[in-house]
């Protein structure tokens, strides 16, 4: 039996070679062969070697340009993934095999080769997506850092903050443009004759691509347009996949590290954020049941003292009458100053056994910052984001200079405590209005 090249001399890229030709060598038998008396289970076939085929090769160029270069990953010989790829060669060789006896013998072809197909195929998916996260990992040996999977969905998400921030800026300078265009359009305005003004506004409109049915849309075709977490989702199911976890849990199983985030008690998992109005009754309740006291964090300096409630004045007690006769355009301002101030990161879920609704953290801030298990683990870590991007002023210093807040470099040890941190710290509370706090005036008070 042949196994490719001597084992003293493989690499990634020789393993894999030796795995695209038998995938070549079946599908060049395949296509050769007498097609007169072939049914659908033949063709579809062919189908799933193709797409193995391809599959293949895009993960191989794309994989490597995320290690520094193809010359990295192709000459890379990490033992635990040249192990793999060997163990990986063996079962492509036999299967193979099995295409070119059943091509001298003849017949009708075995429908479980289909299912074969696919799964070596998500096999050898996930087996290269591991041989590029070691090399990763390699490079920032002796840190804690974000598994490769978790760095392309964090990579991507910082894409898209700096794209709304551009897109922001120009919105920006087109409305400053427009004020100081304002008076010179007016005069020229007035120049026009009375009953040829409506045609000549009509007219500016259709350049500018601003009709009057557009007006009324403009905040929503606004926030249609702006990029956020949501559009993360099909990058984290590029780099990993969900599945049901047990009888009422769900996990995320990531391609690059195995390591597993779990969802517990949760019927199915939410693909947008919370709303504004679900975020501040969730933070109201929370906010009755949580004392407000400060707390020193465990690797936090001597003398700084984090608050444990972050509070917000943006609206959470609106009656629904209020909240119904506002104009669309003061929703649209309220909604993008709070997800742009205060951190954005619940989600609601419904509990796998109750059926209530629950409050979770959204499935693209644990995904895009987890870490690879430790060996002989098997839930990945997660990384706080917001305490990351924290800085303060040491009091003990003279300078003014901002330190970045130190977390803990392991980060959390599972999903459940990273939300008891995020409610904690980075959950914004409504602050009830001053005349709630104020006392009721007594009916015969003398001096009113």
């Amino acid at each position: 039996m042949s196994t490719g090249p001597s084992k003293n001399h493989d690499t990634v890229g020789s393993l894999l070679a030796s795995i695209a030709t038998y995938l070549s060598d079946s599908l060049r038998a395949l296509r050769f062969a007498d097609k007169r008396h072939w049914g659908p289970d033949e063709f579809e076939q062919i189908r799933a070697l193709e797409d193995a085929l391809d599959d293949a090769k895009t993960d191989f160029q794309e994989l490597g340009r995320l290690v520094n270069g193809q010359f990295y990953y192709e000459g890379d010989r990490t033992p635990e993934s040249l192990n793999e790829l060997r163990a990986l060669l063996i079962k492509y060789e036999f299967h193979a095999r099995n295409f070119k006896d059943w091509i001298r013998q003849g017949g009708p072809i075995n429908p479980t080769w289909l299912s074969e197909t696919k799964e070596l195929q998500l096999e050898l998916h996930r087996t290269q997506c591991r041989a590029s996260r070691r090399i990763f990992a390699a490079e920032q040996e002796g840190t804690w850092t974000r598994c490769l999977g978790a760095y392309q969905v964090y990579r991507q998400q910082r894409r898209n903050e700096e794209a709304e921030r551009t897109r922001k800026q120009k919105e920006e300078e087109k409305r400053e443009k427009n004020t100081r265009e304002g008076g010179g359009k007016q005069s020229d305005l007035e120049s026009i004759l009375p009953w040829q003004r409506h045609e000549h506004q009509e007219q500016q409109q259709q350049q500018n691509g601003k009709g009057p049915a557009e007006d009324a849309l403009r905040p929503a075709l606004r926030r249609g347009r702006r990029l956020s977490l949501e559009d993360l989702v099909p990058c984290c199911n590029a780099v990993g996949r969900f599945e049901r976890f047990g009888e009422h849990d769900v996990a995320f199983v990531c391609d690059f590290c195995d390591g597993f985030i779990v969802w517990p008690d949760l019927q199915r998992m939410p693909s947008t954020r919370a709303g504004l109005n679900q975020r501040n009754e969730g933070s109201a309740s929370m906010a009755a049941s949580i004392p407000r006291l400060t707390t020193t964090a465990k690797n936090s300096p001597r003398k700084l003292i984090l608050p444990t409630i972050v509070t917000a004045s943006y609206p959470a007690a609106i009656p629904p009458s209020s909240v119904t006769t506002s104009t669309t355009t003061q929703e649209a301002q309220t909604e993008t100053t709070t997800e742009n101030t205060y951190p954005h990161w619940q989600a609601q879920g419904v509990s796998a056994k109750t059926g209530e609704a629950k409050t979770v953290v959204f499935a693209p801030i644990a995904i895009a910052n987890h870490i690879a298990p430790v060996p002989g683990d098997w839930l990945a870590r997660i990384w706080c984001p917001y305490c990351d991007e924290y800085t303060y002023v040491d009091q003990g210093e003279d300078s003014e200079d901002e330190v970045k807040w130190a977390q803990d470099e392991r980060g959390f040890e599972d999903l459940t405590s990273f939300q008891e941190h995020l409610e904690w710290y980075h959950t914004a509370l409504p602050v009830p209005s001053i005349p709630a706090l104020l006392p009721k005036a007594a009916g015969d008070c003398l001096v009113m």
